[in-house]
């Protein structure tokens, strides 16, 4: 039996709608409580295959690479409960023309970014269906006896064979790799796409201009007027995955001796893995790599700026890691009851966040240790920190029978003074308690009784 699916519009027609059209039309005379599944599949031009239609992007691709009005389409049925046997086999036909107006298929730049000279440089897509490796030819009057779980894994292994070999395969490079970029070539997206081109740039050693630097399209060609060199990409049907349409020619231009997109974000994210492998990497080594890597030079600062992004994006922001330390102070206390962790903060108003001022912390296993076998004095002392917030860094040991440094606590300062070293003073008093006993020395040359 053939069925007609009339005033089809190809643009706006998804799968979820095929299927209820095919129900109405073919599957009308079933019993609604009998269950199946449904198989739709359709020819494909100049081949003897078939392709399965299971999803939105496959009802797309159905249409595109047919260019005739009107599309066949074989339904099949699967058994979904053994105890019923459903005979279903018909041909649909989806028929695109419509009793007003007739409905064209634009594969202008309007739609997928393409030029006349742009187009006829893609790849025929009946051309690469006819080397898909994709078979599911079968007569529309042979049913499928096989059972739901084998018919539905056969089903997605093929719809992935299929679009995996529709248009070609996807573009990768690894790290240090010359990049060659030709017709063809498929993209994840257009980030990805952007980022090729940009590393590209940089090895050349050329400057582009961008006509067109779009989701829809990207369109560049050569700073230099007497360099022929031209690009454009767009975006296939399924609207995310990006194909070189147009390439022309290498570069004839003189190469540049810097260029402007090699900052230090790129810098960075290039010696990501070499400074994380050596965090302490000399900035001349840098410049080794990039000039063996990517010919290219880069200035003291842009290697330093790159470093710093390279080490935040690795261990983080210092900035950042303050917001973390009342989380740190509640660990402590989870972790090794009875000790004291005191966070002083300062807020100039009520619209401002808490902004940090100080922090004291001692473990009970330090103090107490201090109490049970320690020689009855303490040194205190402060040392100033180097960072992008400095701060002291106030510390208060003794001496173990064996004559060894002992801490007993630490804390972070704004700076040395009264105050600071009132809050350090009182919180150690807290822990160790008053001892007249047991003097108290400070090495910076006078003592605190």
């Amino acid at each position: 039996m053939v069925n007609t699916i009339a005033n089809v519009d190809p643009d706006k027609y998804s799968y979820i709608e095929l299927l209820q059209d095919v129900g109405d039309l073919s599957l009308s005379h079933v019993s609604a409580v009998i269950g199946f599944a449904i198989n739709l599949h359709c020819d494909i031009p100049g081949s003897n295959d078939r392709m399965i239609v299971s999803s939105d992007l496959d009802v797309l691709k159905m249409f595109e690479i047919h260019n005739s009005r009107e599309i066949n389409l074989y339904v099949t049925t699967t058994n979904a409960v053994p105890c019923h046997t459903v005979h279903v086999s018909e041909t649909v036909t989806v028929s695109s023309q419509s009793s007003e107006d007739e409905i064209s298929f634009s594969d202008s730049d309007d739609v997928y970014g393409l030029t006349s000279e742009d187009e006829a440089c893609v790849p025929s897509v009946g051309e690469n269906l006819r080397k898909s490796t994709c078979n599911t030819a079968a007569s529309p009057s042979v049913e499928t006896d096989s059972s739901e779980g084998e018919g539905e894994g056969k089903d997605k292994s093929t719809s992935r064979v299929f679009e995996y070999n529709l248009y070609g395969e996807e573009y990768h490079a690894r790290e240090g790799d010359k990049i060659v970029l030709k017709s063809g070539q498929l993209f994840e997206n257009v980030d990805k796409f952007r980022e090729v081109l940009r590393d590209y740039t940089i090895q050349q050693g050329c400057s582009i201009i961008r006509e067109k630097n779009e989701k829809a399209r990207v369109t560049a060609h050569c700073a230099d007027s007497s360099c022929m060199w031209r690009i454009h990409a767009s975006p296939l049907p399924d609207g995310v995955t990006y194909m070189i349409k147009t390439y022309r020619g290498e570069h004839t231009c003189v190469r540049l001796q810097s260029n402007s997109n090699a900052n230090s974000s790129w810098i960075a994210k290039k010696l990501g893995e070499a400074i994380r492998t050596n965090p302490d990497i000399k900035v001349d080594a840098m410049q080794t790599h990039l000039q063996q890597t990517y010919g290219i030079e880069a200035s003291r600062m842009q290697l330093y700026r790159a470093k710093r992004r390279a080490l935040d994006e690795i261990e983080g922001k210092h900035g950042s890691s303050y917001t973390m330390l009342p989380m740190y102070a509640s660990e402590i206390r989870r972790t090794n009851p009875g000790s004291l962790v005191k966070i002083e903060c300062q807020r100039p108003s009520l619209l401002m966040n808490p902004l940090f001022k100080r922090i004291f912390i001692a473990f009970e296993a330090l103090f107490k240790g201090f109490k049970a076998g320690c020689r009855p004095f303490i040194g205190i002392d402060g040392c100033h920190l180097k960072g992008p917030y400095g701060g002291v860094l106030l510390a208060a040991v003794s001496l173990d029978g064996n004559n060894g440094l002992f801490p007993i606590a630490v804390g972070v300062v704004e700076s040395e003074n009264r105050d600071s070293w009132g809050f350090f003073l009182q919180n150690l008093n807290t822990v160790i308690g008053a001892h007249s006993s047991e003097p108290v020395f400070n090495t910076a040359a006078f003592s605190i009784k």
